[in-house]
């Protein structure tokens, strides 16, 4: 494990477990991720350590609690949850955010941008807030085919079955972006199979995808 800046912060697991919970400010970082060159949380340390606590365990359906949690407080934002696993044993979450593909914002409309460190807001009074504003109003005027470059939603699609290979198309629209139309994710894959960088076996819902390695 690194530590935290620019590309890269560190959350204890109560950050994401229980009544200490704080999923707002999970959401913060990940806009504030999305909005500058894309990131890594790595939650399971303080934050003042470069590893998990030996051994710590959590609960197998965690990472999916994490990204159904971030999905229902961001618009137009990408998180990629896994578990890893630290040299002393402990379990940590690598939850990977890459560089926003529309304009990336939490539900009750807040920005951010991260800066070294930190997270910060940006409002409407400096200059940075006035461009952002004027880049989320074109945003909004477009429609939600416009909002994703198919080149960077389809290396999305790849980069999802290199580490889920045998997935169903459900499975890759929830990882990759529940925001994200399904339509989209389909014509993605299409394009990847033309590509030869994916196969396929099966038919209907029973369809699943792998990676040509």
């Amino acid at each position: 494990m690194s530590l935290e800046g620019q590309l890269i912060d560190q959350k204890s697991l109560r950050a994401v477990t229980g009544k200490t919970a704080d999923w707002n400010e999970i959401a913060k970082d990940c806009i504030a991720f999305a909005k500058a060159t894309g990131g890594r949380l790595l939650l399971g340390s303080e934050g003042v350590q470069d590893a998990p606590s030996a051994g710590q365990q959590f609960r197998a359906d965690l990472p999916d609690t994490v990204r159904g949690k971030l999905v229902a407080r961001t618009i137009n934002r990408a998180v990629l949850p896994d578990v890893a696993t630290a040299a002393n044993g402990g379990q940590y979450i690598e939850l990977r955010i890459p560089r926003a593909m529309a304009m990336a914002s939490t539900t009750d409309g807040r920005y951010f941008l991260r800066v070294a460190d930190q997270s910060k807001p940006v409002t409407g009074d400096d200059e940075r807030g006035q461009k952002l504003n004027k880049l989320v109003w074109d945003d909004h005027r477009q429609s939600p085919t416009e909002l994703i470059e198919p080149h960077r939603l389809a290396a999305l699609v790849l980069e999802h079955l290199q580490r889920y290979p045998e997935s169903a198309i459900s499975c890759i629209h929830g990882r990759v972006g529940g925001e994200i139309h399904p339509k989209q994710v389909k014509r993605a894959l299409e394009d990847l199979i033309g590509r030869w960088a994916v196969r396929c076996e099966g038919d209907y819902r029973w369809r699943r995808y792998w990676a040509v390695s």
